[in-house]
């Protein structure tokens, strides 16, 4: 039996007592329980970026191996229904250790006789498109299949029959087999007969019929693919907050394609939902590690760290409550990538702002000036301003209300 995802496995081993979890290692360690893939979820291939691709798989090996040790690592990955193939995401699962990828590539009578006849007659048209004698029969489907008990059950009365049926003449040897059990096969094959041709070229765009490209689903939704751009974003500075404040923390990573493709509008609801408290979540802890790397201001003598931080998640669309009712702005802006940045933004204020102080950057003890330029209309309430940001520090500075007079 092979497992995929391991979200679900994730779920129904916590329902599980030790009689029940010994067992299934035990067939782990003896091969007849396989993991393939091994991600929180199966990725989607055309939306992805490489860190949310990375994190996905990142969490989902890290629960098999807490739970089940280096037995329970797969070896190959399968996908059940991508949107298409990239390259790039089996030159990740290459570097991740992986030795292969299977999907679904589609090429442009109801007794067991006829059925097998159907069977076999499939399996030597298929066998033209291969360069072996390894044919991979899939079963399995998004949304297909259920009561496992019955389709065991008929998948080995179709063994038996294709096995002793006349037409068939041994020249088909069907049995069980797994992602890994194949490319092993396929392997084997490569290195004793002659090797095997490679595709190394994407499958994009996702053709579900006959002239039928799913070329506005890549764009579709922008808002939401947004949304989770932004919420992954967080989660990255969440990380190197966590090592720069020297604290520690765990968290899941969801990333499941259909969060950001296919789904009808209720499902986006609740993505939407569940993204939104990720996000809230990790607003919290960024403004509690900022409370911990950054000094003391405005002459406060509060202890270190006592100083809460917000996020303004609407800068977007220059609407920030806090500053819009706020005197006095301690605005702190972090650049988290590893090259430096140079942003303009535009706070929403009540009225006038002037500066403080010299913009600074703090990283641990490092303090250097950051460069900046502004400039203010008297007649709006928009405050505009320019910031270049180091590699992974954050500009500080302190505002303050001036008073005008028409």
């Amino acid at each position: 039996f092979t497992v995929s995802e391991t979200a679900y496995f994730w779920r129904w081993w916590k329902e599980q007592r030790g009689a029940t979890r010994s067992t299934f290692r035990s067939l782990v360690a003896e091969g007849r329980i396989q993991f393939a893939g091994g991600g929180w979820v199966q990725a989607d291939e055309a939306t992805t970026y490489y860190l949310q691709l990375i994190d996905l798989y990142t969490w989902g090996l890290r629960k098999i191996n807490d739970t089940l040790g280096p037995c329970g690592k797969p070896k190959a990955a399968w996908q059940i229904d991508t949107y298409g193939h990239s390259k790039e995401h089996t030159s990740l699962l290459a570097q991740m250790g992986y030795d292969g990828l299977f999907l679904e590539w589609s090429l442009c009578g109801e007794g067991v006789t006829s059925l097998v006849n159907d069977f076999i007659s499939k399996i030597e048209r298929q066998a033209k498109y291969y360069e072996h004698d390894n044919i991979l029969v899939m079963m399995g489907g998004d949304f297909t299949y259920q009561s496992a008990a019955n389709w065991f059950m008929n998948i080995d009365k179709l063994i038996n029959h294709v096995s002793s049926h006349p037409a068939n003449i041994s020249d088909v040897n069907i049995f069980y087999s797994t992602p890994s059990c194949y490319l092993k096969a396929i392997y084997l094959y490569g290195k004793r007969d002659k090797a095997i041709h490679t595709e190394k070229a994407d499958l994009l765009p996702y053709g579900s019929d006959s002239n039928t490209y799913w070329t506005g689903f890549y764009t579709s939704r922008p808002s939401l693919k947004y949304f989770a751009v932004r919420a992954h974003v967080l989660l990255q500075v969440v990380k190197q907050l966590t090592v720069l404040s020297r604290m520690s923390d765990s968290y899941e990573l969801h990333l499941l394609r259909h969060a950001v493709s296919t789904s009808q509008q209720h499902v986006v609801n609740d993505f939407i939902s569940i993204l939104s408290d990720a996000v809230e979540v990790c607003t919290k802890k960024i403004s509690q590690y900022l409370s911990i790397l950054t000094p003391s201001w405005g002459g406060s003598r509060r202890p270190k760290g006592s100083q809460q931080f917000l996020v303004c998640h609407m800068l977007n669309i220059s609407q920030c409550r806090f500053s819009e009712t706020q005197d006095s702005i301690l605005l702190l802006v972090y650049n988290p990538l590893s090259i430096k940045t140079y942003h303009h933004f535009t706070l929403s204020v009540l009225s006038l702002l002037k500066y403080k102080g010299q913009f600074t950057v703090y990283l641990g003890s490092f303090i250097a000036p950051c460069t900046y330029a502004t400039t203010t209309d008297p007649l709006s309430i928009s405050f505009p301003f320019d910031i270049s940001t180091p590699l992974l520090t954050y500009c500080k500075t302190d505002f303050e209300t001036v008073s005008v007079i028409m």
